[in-house]
């Protein structure tokens, strides 16, 4: 089963059994309570009509969200109608345990298909247990499947932001600073501009989320380097951005 639809479909099928075998058994005991007294059998008999209606409403809906998975779902959408019809009753019926059955044998459930083909007989107490093997079944495939619930949103991947924590040094050819970055990410080169000098290794190349002590060491610092002086670093990340740092000599 692939999507929240399908299981929707499903459970609306077999809402739409629960009201209508409960409509049946409504509508049995008003016919007998006639006995007993008109008033009550009419009442009953409403309640009765009430309950078949809703049972054909989500039996029509349940197959109308079944049609585009299920091959023939459609025909539980008109027997639904049919079942409206006292001359086509017994035609809706057939219908209904049809698409019932095409419904087993799409997810694979023998007593789906069982329950549809004994839906499909018209003959009112087969048809009842028809219903109720099939019932059983569609909570078999619900069961089987698990569902998915909610849409999982996208997440979306923060930005990486990382600055300079305090005033860094230089000595020598070791460049020495603090770096706070708010995801792991790697430092891929290092320079000193206005100076001819590269990184030959980062220690850590790779930042931590918080604070990063970290230890620059350059090919080349010339010796004309003036103590106290601010240079600029310029940092590349590996995600392509470029971070700017100052060490003082």
């Amino acid at each position: 089963m692939s999507s929240q639809q399908e299981r929707d479909g499903i459970e609306r099928i077999r809402g739409g059994m629960v009201f209508g075998m409960i409509s049946i058994l409504v509508g049995f005991i008003g016919i007998i309570s006639f006995v007993g007294g008109p008033v009550l059998a009419g009442v009953l008999l409403v309640v009765a009509l009430i309950l078949g209606i809703l049972a054909l409403i989500r039996l029509y809906r349940g197959f109308k969200m079944l049609t585009p998975y299920v091959p023939n779902a459609n025909l539980g959408r008109i027997g639904s109608i049919l079942l409206v019809i006292p001359i086509l009753d017994l035609i809706g019926v057939i219908l209904v345990g049809l698409a019932l059955y095409f419904v087993g044998e799409k997810y694979n459930n023998g007593t789906t298909k069982v329950g549809g083909i004994l839906t499909a007989i018209p003959i009112g107490f087969i048809s009842f247990i028809g219903f109720i093997v099939s019932y059983v079944g569609l909570g078999n495939i619900l069961y089987q499947v698990p569902a998915s619930l909610t849409p999982q949103t996208p997440q979306v991947q923060q930005p990486a932001q990382v600055y300079q924590v305090g005033q860094g040094s230089l000595r020598g050819n070791v460049a020495t600073l603090t770096l706070y970055s708010n995801l792991p990410i790697g430092l891929t080169s290092a320079t000193i501009e206005g100076l001819a000098s590269t990184a030959v290794a980062i220690q850590p190349s790779s930042l931590k989320p918080g604070e990063n002590r970290v230890e620059i060491t350059f090919s080349y610092v010339p010796p004309a380097v003036v103590q106290g002086t601010e240079y600029k670093l310029r940092l590349l990340l590996e995600n392509g951005s470029t971070v700017y740092a100052t060490v003082t000599s």
